[in-house]
């Protein structure tokens, strides 16, 4: 992938057999009322294992990491149901601790229009408002120091199986709104860095919240909270 490529589907990183019956398996089980994280794994954090379904896709996801050439950092399944409020603000994935972050989204349900991950461009100006947004943490960039730069929006589009490739740590990307979406919109997210110092002290607050629950799963309002680690424009 090109540094200014924002996403590529990536045949590589396609869950095997085994892997997609582990992630139907643990899927099946999660709530659907709003959008939410279910925790397979998280840098510098201990999860309990649940089942062996979960091991499957940690396994998966560390397999992932090794085709990018990279440190796993986080590894979890989206669920975003139908009718489920506002997009999430655009932001960077970690920003505030480690650079260049990528996700690999594999769809166990089709990723289209209605409900899917937007990525917002800005050209030429990226990298600069990038920076403003790091300089404003943990406050979101004010709207007038971007809104007049934003060049277009690009839908991240999946069938069921596919796997793409997103650079969530260096373009401005969210969740969209699913008020028209009729389905609910399931995958399996493996976040990677490159190897260096910041990826070894790298400890996930995701991982750390979901320990504490025990129930692996995070909820929307901790989701949507950029305050900790991820840099975020404000509306």
């Amino acid at each position: 992938m090109t540094p200014n490529r924002k996403w590529a589907l990536d045949a590589s990183c396609r869950l095997l057999p085994q892997e997609l019956l582990a992630l139907e398996s643990v899927s099946a089980s999660l709530p659907v009322t709003e959008p939410s994280h279910y925790l397979i794994y998280g840098k510098g954090s201990e999860l309990n294992e649940p089942c062996s379904h979960a091991n499957v896709l940690r396994a998966a996801a560390e397999r992932i990491a090794e085709v990018r050439s990279g440190v796993l950092i986080s590894a979890r399944i989206l669920c975003s149901p139908p009718q489920s409020g506002d997009a999430q603000p655009w932001h960077l994935d970690y920003a505030m601790d480690v650079e260049n972050v990528e996700t690999v989204f594999i769809a166990l349900t089709a990723s289209n229009p209605a409900s899917c991950t937007e990525i917002l461009d800005f050209g030429t100006e990226n990298e600069r408002i990038a920076q403003l947004a790091r300089e404003a943490f943990p406050l979101g960039l004010a709207s007038c120091q971007w809104r007049t730069h934003a060049v277009n929006v690009e839908k991240v589009l999946l069938d069921p199986g596919q796997a793409a490739v997103v650079q969530t740590g260096t373009f401005f990307h969210r969740r969209s709104a699913t008020d028209s979406a009729a389905h609910v919109r399931i995958t399996f997210n493996v976040d990677v860095c490159p190897r260096g110092e910041n990826a070894q002290r790298f400890a996930c607050v995701d991982a750390a919240k979901a320990s504490l629950t025990g129930s692996r799963i995070v909820e929307k309002c901790s989701i949507d909270d950029f305050s900790e680690q991820d840099v975020f424009l404000a509306s």
